[in-house]
């Protein structure tokens, strides 16, 4: 093989050294370089200029409302690193200060994502299945129910940027019974993850609940009428895909609809409700990492236990 077609092919996998996702946002922040380059006339072999060109853009970039330093820095050393430009960063005591002062002024709480319990699971429910033979609202609701006693993140179950790839996406194909006649065992093959990039894959498992919040019921009657039975495992009647942004509107519409204020929930507010109830619930902190898949301790930073429960535990100390 020549050596050209060896360096041709070296340049394209280091072009998706990165997630998708994580890529799109490396992007975004490279065409703000370009747009700052752009406003002051710089050249574009100014790419490759010291430190102190870094400097100034990160000044003019604390003017935008908001402004994903991380990512921007990041995105910008990723393209210098693929087009074998220096790296800018490592080593620049400066450019570091510079970033960190800029953090430090524009730092703002961030905004609290409120836990989905199981309170708000009969809410919603009661709204998506007012409607009977409704094929949306029984996906949306069968959704829901993945979401959160599956622990997963949003991009797990749904197709973030609407393009189906049944190589990453969870697919009708992916969804298991432990028996046809009389199920009580869900499994859900989910391909790819935040944590799992190289698309080794793991298993989800959901038993029934004999109650009104039972994923498992609520999945198997979704599929009865799965638009085409094929292709997403979450799609609406006309055969496009339940995305992240949907996901979360449809949610919000839904609890707007049961009385509730949904400003504070998100995609991820399943998540963290679900590990929430399952501390509440006094189960063991391994196996809530396990359900989750954590691969470390993040996990008790999404645990939402009320203060009333966190406050009991002086008087348990004293026993």
């Amino acid at each position: 093989m020549a050596l050209s077609r060896l360096e041709e092919h070296a340049n394209f996998y280091l072009s998706r050294g990165v997630a998708p996702n994580t890529a799109r946002a490396y992007k975004s922040a490279q065409s703000r370089y370009w747009a700052f380059c752009a406003r002051f006339s710089l050249p574009p072999s100014s790419q490759r200029q010291s430190k102190s060109l870094y400097c100034s853009w990160l000044n003019w970039l604390r003017t935008w409302p908001t402004a994903p330093f991380v990512h921007t820095c990041l995105g910008c050393e990723t393209y210098t690193s693929q087009k074998g430009f220096p790296d800018p960063l490592p080593g620049s005591l400066r450019l570091n200060l510079v970033l960190n002062g800029i953090r430090r002024v524009k730092a703002h709480p961030p905004k609290v994502k409120l836990p989905v319990t199981p309170l708000v699971l009969h809410r919603v429910r009661k709204v998506f299945l007012s409607t009977q033979e409704d094929i949306n609202k029984a996906m949306m609701w069968a959704a829901c129910c993945v979401g959160f006693y599956g622990f997963p993140r949003t991009a797990e179950f749904t197709v973030p940027n609407g393009k189906f790839d049944p190589s990453s996406h969870l697919a009708v194909k992916d969804v298991a019974v432990d028996c046809h006649t009389a199920p009580s065992l869900l499994q859900i093959r989910i391909k790819m993850s935040k944590t799992d990039q190289y698309k080794h894959g793991t298993c989800v498992y959901m038993a029934t609940t004999h109650n009104e919040l039972c994923p498992v019921a609520a999945v198997l009657s979704y599929l009865v009428c799965h638009p085409s039975g094929e292709g997403p495992l979450f799609q609406f009647s006309d055969g496009s895909p339940l995305t992240r942004a949907k996901f979360v509107s449809e949610c919000r519409r839904a609890l707007y609809s049961a009385g509730v204020q949904a400003d504070g929930y998100t995609g991820h507010s399943f998540r963290i409700g679900a590990a929430t109830t399952a501390a509440a619930k006094g189960i063991p902190d391994n196996m809530i990492k396990a359900m989750g898949r954590w691969t470390s301790e993040a996990y008790q930073v999404y645990i939402r236990l009320p203060r009333e429960q966190l406050a009991s535990v002086t008087a348990m100390l004293s026993l």
